[in-house]
């Protein structure tokens, strides 16, 4: 997805761990809850991003660029952002790849006009982020606060009726994955009762949870999964009305 245009988005709870963004314009994207723990994203477009309840771990922010929306930065979980530069080799082939298979040359010229703040002096990056702005971000969430909110948000995400049931499968167990979606990333005492809820919705028991109607058997079997994990290994927390 080098050099990709994701202007406005909607991305919200997706899985986007380790993905390759150098240079795609972000502008405007639904972030919130999403996953970007080691994602590339130097010379990436932040400009009006929600970035509301997403992860940044170890995430790749080199001269990414552009103010991400000021009402959507509520506990945005930054640890460790990497300021690691590329090399101009390493621009190169990017530059390469983002291209490869594109056949018009108008297409062509945008994709490699997005990297060009990668290239620049210092002194033209007047909108560059720089390091000390995600810095400041790690002391702005506690690590409870943070897994609080983002679990309100994804059941809420995952309850949502109007993409039934695919948004839910998708936070469960995405299709272009080997392993569990978004959800997993609940740590403890959220994650069992926020797939007991589902899982109860699912199973037609209930209908407090109108977009997990419908679910498939391989995500049901991973909500019932973490619905019996030991009750002294997490503990059941409120989380609150879904309001679907």
């Amino acid at each position: 997805m080098q050099g990709a245009s994701l202007k406005g988005a909607s991305l919200q709870g997706a899985s986007l761990q380790r993905a390759s963004l150098q240079g795609a314009s972000l502008d405007g994207a639904r972030l919130q809850g999403a996953s970007l723990d080691g994602a590339r994203l130097q010379g990436a477009s932040l400009e009006d991003a929600r970035l509301q309840g997403a992860s940044l771990d170890g995430t790749f922010l080199w001269r990414a660029y552009g103010a991400p929306d000021a009402d959507h930065l509520e506990n945005v979980w930054v640890r460790e952002p990497q300021p690691h530069s590329l090399k101009t080799e390493q621009l190169f082939e990017l530059k390469k790849e983002a291209v490869f298979g594109v056949e018009t040359k108008d297409a062509i010229q945008r994709i490699q006009e997005r990297f060009a703040p990668l290239s620049w002096p210092e002194k033209y990056l007047q909108d560059s982020l720089p390091h000390k702005y995600w810095t400041d971000l790690v002391a702005t969430t506690r690590e409870s606060d943070y897994q609080w909110a983002l679990a309100s948000f994804l059941l809420g995400l995952a309850c949502d009726a109007e993409n039934a049931p695919y948004v839910a499968q998708g936070l469960i167990w995405p299709t272009e994955f080997d392993g569990p979606g978004r959800l997993d990333d609940l740590g403890p005492p959220h994650l069992r009762p926020v797939a007991k809820l589902l899982l109860a919705a699912a199973e037609g028991k209930t209908n407090d949870c109108l977009g997990a109607k419908g679910l498939n058997t391989k995500s049901i079997a991973q909500l019932r999964e973490w619905a019996a994990k030991e009750e002294n290994e997490t503990e059941d927390a409120p989380i609150g009305e879904t309001g679907r």
